[in-house]
């Protein structure tokens, strides 16, 4: 049996596919915001990218993951700018 190491500790390999649903299913959530163009969600989103680049660096470079971060930053000000209602602003995130 191969193990997987994380830094709580080593899991079994046959027991991530217990984690890939709900990694699915969040990620469609994810992408229903992003499409619908929902920005009041957006500080979930990128809470969702920093935790999975945490986890898998090597998804995005840095400059993908910054550009990325950014981009939401900047639509989330358009929008706030368009509205009279306060926009909550996302904080920012910080990739090693």
């Amino acid at each position: 049996m191969s193990l997987t190491c994380v830094p709580s500790g080593c899991l079994p390999l046959s027991s991530l596919r217990l984690l890939v649903p709900p990694v699915q299913l969040l990620s469609a959530a994810l992408w229903q915001i992003v499409k619908q163009g929902a920005v009041e969600y957006y500080g979930l989103l990128e809470e969702f990218i920093s935790t999975v680049l945490e986890t898998v660096p090597e998804l995005l470079t840095d400059t993908e993951a910054v550009q990325l971060v950014v981009g939401l930053h900047a639509k989330v000000r358009k929008r706030c700018k368009m509205s009279l209602k306060p926009c909550i602003p996302l904080h920012i995130c910080s990739f090693s």
